[in-house]
């Protein structure tokens, strides 16, 4: 046997143990990590959002088409479901096999979802699915707020997602950027019932008036051939562009009488600009935040992309409104690998030197100076006298 060959022969299984020893030492620092295999697996997340409803509504009419249609994807796992009244949103989390490319996951997703797209409310269509693949643990979070009072949590929320957080998703290896307690900029409209019931209105009617005449239109152009009289210029027709201002908003028009009265939106509403979602809320010490959590994509490195996401966070905090920090768990992956590669180094230090007392069975256990450690073995009395065998103990 291959053993017997190396006993006898301890000379040469020294030299080849000592070979072996010094190529993994040149190697340590050359491997690439690359190379190594993935051992999390993939997951894909699609996520929608259907304004206003319960999550039993939520379920019976998004979640239902969707699972029918998403079950029995190639190489997939299990799949977690999830639905919140709160924000009226569905979450699927789709897990799948180790060694599955994410990419080609993707596709076999974006297209069992695009086969029940017609199944999902209108509503539902209009503001969209998104699939993206990330991990589903964090890589780094960041809170961003404002100690002074200066700014109000609806301006910081919008200054985050506008200059960081885009900057953010655009680092290598980002598989998604998941902000939590965001107030984008959103036109609120609270109808009041009692008025709608007074002119025969209903709040189907109000939001088709607003989708009418919040619409950007293309008014083609003047001048453009065949014409049949030659012209110098040619035109292009500017039509009013979407409404931005609450006061626009308010001089929508509901309804116009046989005798020429007109019901605007203000007659029946107030308008006003606030966030769109008021659903989750995130504070510290008392003063409203807004956080961001940074999840990998399935084949990237936390440590090589946690690197440019520190230094692109920090660059774009010096511009932003004083109070934003950050919190990054690589740090202590990056620690960890730095003890390692320093822990052959440094020799064992002794914590207890015992000594026997001669002519008798105790034994006398003396902690150093420095590390006033208590004694390791049992103590018969304050003198530190021990009753038990010699003991030397390493770190």
């Amino acid at each position: 046997m291959i053993s017997n060959f190396f006993i006898d022969r301890p000379l040469f299984a020294t030299v080849v143990s000592a070979f072996i020893v010094i190529a993994g030492l040149a190697a340590f620092r050359e491997l690439p990590v690359a190379m190594y295999p993935n051992v999390a697996p993939p997951q894909i997340s699609v996520t929608t959002v259907y304004p206003g409803a319960s999550a039993e509504v939520i379920a019976e009419t998004v979640a239902a088409p969707l699972e029918q249609a998403l079950n029995g994807v190639e190489d997939m796992l299990y799949m977690l479901s999830g639905n919140s009244s709160t924000a009226s949103s569905l979450t699927i989390a789709m897990t799948f096999a180790v060694g599955t490319d994410p990419d080609i996951a993707l596709i076999n997703v974006q297209n069992r979802v695009q086969s029940a797209i017609q199944l999902l409310p209108e509503e539902v269509r209009r503001q969209g699915v998104s699939i993206q693949k990330a991990l589903p643990s964090f890589l780094m979070i960041l809170s961003f707020d404002s100690p002074d009072g200066r700014y109000d949590d609806l301006f910081v929320s919008n200054y985050a997602t506008l200059n960081v957080i885009d900057e953010l998703r655009r680092i290598p290896g980002m598989g998604n950027v998941q902000v939590f307690g965001a107030r984008d900029y959103s036109i609120r409209i609270w109808l009041q019932p009692d008025r709608l019931t007074e002119l025969g209105l209903t709040p189907a009617d109000v939001a088709e008036a607003v989708r009418e005449q919040n619409a950007q239109s293309a008014a083609g152009r003047l001048g453009e051939e065949p014409i049949l009289e030659r012209v110098d210029l040619t035109l292009s027709v500017t039509t009013q562009s979407r409404l931005s201002d609450p006061d626009e908003f308010e001089r929508i028009v509901l309804r116009v009488g046989d005798d020429g009265q007109v019901v605007r939106l203000k007659d029946v509403a107030r308008v006003e600009l606030g966030a769109r979602d008021y659903g989750f809320a995130l504070s510290r010490l008392g003063r409203p935040v807004i956080g961001a959590a940074l999840q990998l994509a399935p084949d990237a490195n936390a440590l090589e992309s946690a690197g440019p996401s520190t230094r692109r966070w920090q660059s774009s905090s010096k511009r932003s409104p004083r109070g934003s920090r950050g919190l990054s768990p690589t740090t202590r992956a990056s620690t960890s690998a730095r003890r390692c590669v320093r822990w052959p180094s440094r020799s064992p230090r002794p914590w207890y030197s015992c000594s026997s007392s001669s002519g008798c069975s105790s034994i006398t256990c003396a902690p150093p100076s420095s590390r006033p450690w208590p004694c390791p073995c049992r103590s018969s009395a304050r003198s530190r006298a021990c009753t038990c065998s010699a003991f030397r103990s390493t770190r």
